[in-house]
Parts: C-alpha cells; sequence; structure tokens
C-alpha cells in the first residue's frame, strides 16, 4: 500500500523534479565504491602556467608592484557559453597532464592542480548577472567542471579563479553612474603616455604613481562589488565536491584602468572593490561557497591516533601579499584545533592561484614538511624568487606598445606565467610578518629530490577569441618522483 502511495506521489511530480530525484540517486549510487578510504602518502603538484591578464595590455608603471594595466577583454557575449568555452580549454590541459602522469601514476599520490587568477572572465572583465532573473553563475561552473573531471579520482584542482558582478543596472547605468571617475583616470593615463612618448620619463612615473593613489581612494568609495573567487572541485575520498574562496584584497592591476580597443568596453579598476570578509572568527570554510580559506581533505581511514586529515589553504595573489593567513595564524590554528582536534591544526598544503604574485615567506604559514605551491598568469620569474623553492616559466607572446622605454626597449610587452613549489622546514610562529617567518629546504635539496616537466601546449584554433598571451604549458613537479605527503 506505501509502496503505491509513493509510486503515485512520484508520477504526479513535474518533470524537473523527478529528473532531480533520479540524478541524485545515480550519483549516490555510482560513487558508492568510490567513498572507500583510499590511503594517500604522496603527492604532485601541476600548474597551468597560462597568460590571463588582458589583452592588447599596456603597462603603467611597475606591473609587477602597485603598477596598473590598460587593455581589454575577449570572449563571448553569452557568459554561459563563455564559462564553457574556458572551462574546456581548462579540462584540455588537465587531459594534457593526465596522459603523462598516468604513464608513472601510483595509486597512493595526490595530484594537485592549480591554474592562475582570473582564469574565468567575461567580456567586460567580471561575468555580470541580475539576480531577478539568473542564479549566481558560479553554481552553473561549478557543476560542469565537477561532472568533466568526476574521473580523476586521485585529483584536487584549483580551477583559477572567477570574477563576477552581481547587479541589476545595466553596462550603460554603471558607466553613467561612475563617468567622472573613469574621466579622471583616463586623464591621467593620457598623461602617462605622453609622457612615455616624449621620454620624459620622471614625469610619467609621478603620473602613473598620482594614478595608482586616485585608484586606491576609490577603492574606498566604489559602490561596484565584484567578486574574485577560486573554484575548487574536491575529489579526494568523495564524489565530486565543489567550493570557492573569496579574494579579499583588491590590487591595482586587477581589472584595466582603459579599454586599448574601442570595440571593447571594460569595468575599470578604479570603480570597483571587494566585498569585505569578517575573520573575526578565523578563515575557516563552513559552507561550500562562503568566502573563506581553510578547508580539509581525508587522506586515509581514521583511526584512534590519527583523524587522517589534512587541511589544505587558497590565498588568492595579494591575500598572500598582504599576509591575509598569517596575520590570522593563531586564530585559524586555535579554530583548526577545536574543529579537528591533534595533529590536524595546522595547513599541510598552502594553494596560491595568482596574476603578478610570487611566494612570499611573510606570508607562509604551511607546516614542518609543508608545501607551498603558486602558479600565476602575468609574469615570468627570475632567481631572485625571494624563498628557496624550485619554478617554471612559460615565456608567451608578446604585444606592441605605443612607446618604448627603458623597461621596454624594443617597445614591446612580453607575456608571461610561472609556477614555484616549496617545501617548509620550520614553520611560521606568531601572527607577525616579517618576525619568526617560516623557513624553507634550500634548492639545491629540493632539485635533488624533485624532478620537473615542462609540457608546452600546442596551438588551439579558438584560443586568442578568450586569451590574448598564449596557449601556456603544464608545469609538472613529481612525475616521476611524488614527494611524500607527510
Amino acid at each position: 500500500m506505501l509502496h503505491r502511495f509513493f509510486k503515485h506521489l512520484f508520477n504526479h511530480l513535474i518533470l524537473p523534479v523527478r529528473l532531480f530525484i533520479i540524478l541524485s540517486l545515480y550519483w549516490n549510487i555510482s560513487f558508492a565504491s568510490h567513498l572507500a578510504i583510499t590511503q594517500y602518502n604522496k603527492v604532485r603538484f601541476i600548474g597551468y602556467a597560462v597568460p590571463t591578464t588582458v589583452s592588447g595590455l599596456i603597462p603603467i608603471g611597475n606591473v609587477n608592484g602597485k603598477g596598473s594595466v590598460a587593455g581589454y577583454f575577449t570572449g563571448d557575449s553569452n557568459l554561459y557559453q563563455d564559462m564553457q568555452a574556458r572551462a574546456d580549454i581548462l579540462i584540455h590541459a588537465i587531459e594534457t597532464a593526465n596522459q603523462r602522469i598516468q604513464q608513472h601514476e601510483n595509486n597512493d599520490v595526490i595530484n594537485v592542480f592549480v591554474a592562475p587568477e582570473f582564469y574565468f572572465h567575461g567580456i567586460y572583465g567580471p561575468y555580470l548577472w541580475n539576480p531577478d532573473i539568473q542564479v549566481d553563475p558560479i553554481n552553473f561552473l561549478e557543476d560542469y567542471l565537477k561532472y568533466h573531471l568526476k574521473d580523476y579520482h586521485n585529483w584536487i584542482f584549483v580551477c583559477g579563479t572567477m570574477v563576477t558582478l552581481k547587479t541589476t543596472d545595466t553596462l550603460g547605468d554603471i558607466f553613467n553612474q561612475y563617468n567622472a571617475q573613469n574621466a579622471k583616470a583616463e586623464s591621467t593615463y593620457g598623461q602617462y603616455i605622453l609622457n612615455m612618448l616624449s621620454g620624459a620619463y620622471e614625469n610619467a612615473t609621478k603620473s602613473a604613481t598620482a594614478l595608482q593613489n586616485f585608484i586606491e581612494r576609490y577603492h574606498l568609495s566604489t559602490n561596484l562589488p565584484i567578486q574574485n573567487r577560486a573554484i575548487v572541485i574536491d575529489n579526494i575520498n568523495t564524489s565530486p565536491f565543489a567550493l570557492s574562496v573569496q579574494k579579499r584584497y583588491i590590487s591595482n592591476e586587477d581589472l584595466p584602468v582603459e579599454t586599448t580597443n574601442d570595440n571593447y568596453h571594460v569595468i575599470s579598476e578604479q570603480i570597483s572593490n571587494y566585498p569585505e570578509i569578517n575573520l573575526l572568527h578565523g578563515d575557516l570554510k563552513q559552507s561550500p561557497n562562503d568566502p573563506y580559506s581553510i578547508f580539509s581533505i581525508q587522506f586515509k581511514a581514521s583511526d584512534t591516533q590519527d583523524k587522517g586529515i589534512s587541511n589544505l589553504a587558497v590565498e588568492t595573489c595579494l591575500d598572500h601579499g598582504n599576509n591575509r593567513l598569517r596575520t590570522n595564524f593563531k586564530l585559524n590554528q586555535h579554530a583548526l584545533q577545536l574543529r579537528e582536534g591533534g595533529n590536524s591544526a595546522n595547513i599541510h598544503i598552502q594553494l596560491i592561484p595568482s596574476a603578478g604574485m610570487q611566494i612570499h615567506a611573510n606570508g607562509v604559514v604551511a607546516d614542518k614538511n609543508g608545501f607551498v605551491f603558486n602558479v600565476d598568469g602575468e609574469y615570468a620569474l627570475t632567481n631572485t624568487t625571494g624563498v628557496d623553492s624550485l619554478y617554471l616559466n612559460y615565456n608567451g607572446n608578446e604585444v606592441a606598445l605605443p612607446f618604448s622605454s627603458p623597461d621596454y626597449p624594443n617597445g614591446k610587452y612580453a607575456y608571461g606565467a610561472h609556477s614555484q613549489l616549496a617545501e617548509v622546514s620550520q614553520t611560521a610562529k606568531g601572527d607577525i610578518p616579517g618576525i619568526d617567518n617560516a623557513e624553507f629546504i634550500s634548492t639545491q635539496t629540493l632539485q635533488s629530490k624533485i624532478d620537473t616537466t615542462v609540457i608546452n601546449l600546442p596551438y588551439i584554433s579558438n584560443f586568442t577569441h578568450y586569451y590574448g598571451g598564449g596557449e601556456g604549458a603544464i608545469h609538472i613537479y613529481g612525475l616521476n618522483k611524488p614527494m611524500a605527503l607527510y
């Protein structure tokens, strides 16, 4: 009798609800065998080093410091089509890496994949979405990535970051509201270009500094809250699970100050800011899409001595430069101790997707024998890396500038990207950057125990429709010799 009642009820449900129930049952059943705990003993790091900055880039001041950029964004006007296309390029890069890794695969290795900041962006910079008629597009992207990455059972992915703007205003409304700010920035940018063209480099530096100061002031007063969120897909001892981590600190070059192509409009740097994140109670995630940074994976079956939990943290670009995790070091440790207890009260893997950042000792919070991995979409590293580490570079396309200068003697800007891996020998102490910083295993020792591999990605026909700096490369640390996880 009861089963007839439920059958009758099910038959009268609307089709989308019935499909949801069926798919939910399918996912639960199909991943039941995967939920048996695998014990992982080793780790391998994979970086997708691809330039993710603007097309037609013109640097304003020191773009690797507090400088700004002008440029524009390409892509599809339909945000869902654009997200899917960029996701497909990312998935192709992952497949390319996996083809090489499968030749050396061990069942007890966690593969950690990281793509740069700003990997997902639209034709105006942030994806614009209207909450009155749309849901947050991050839900679409997370579901798409979960489905297409579901077979990578021993991988965890940081799929770069996604930039969005929730607004009921039209693009024209936004430009009208912030017309004065944009006009002032455009005027100062024009002065900079004129000074560079005439060789008045000292005056150009003054113009660049004035523009930086102007941008920083307007970051404090604008009411256009952009969300810049790293997207994580966790497949470690779980069915595909998505979460996001929101960036807290906006830099002077997260968006361009001006377009360099009149056919493309941009949401500019000077009218943007990021929402405040309350860290008074720590930076531990409480729900998948809250703004917080620290989350856990179960890398082995728990026992009475060890819960088999490893803590990871994502810290995007300037959040690392401004020591987001380090200045909350003790608070986060205490919160982890309360939640997990025992040896799991530390961050073991610190991941830094960026577009203009490298590893800084001040900001490192990984524990002893823990790892810090940075993948950047803006520039190539030199030997002055700041910490003992291994690094690999990608040298991308060049774009002609309207001027030449001592910094750009051939009148061209070269796109670049890099990856960087460090291993901690002594964890930091306390919350004050610069005092009792973390210490690192020497570069020479890392070179002796970690092999590095570069896979240059081939030409992709539609790639330049989405990114201007080149197809990028896969950087693998530990292809043949994965590192001990603990």
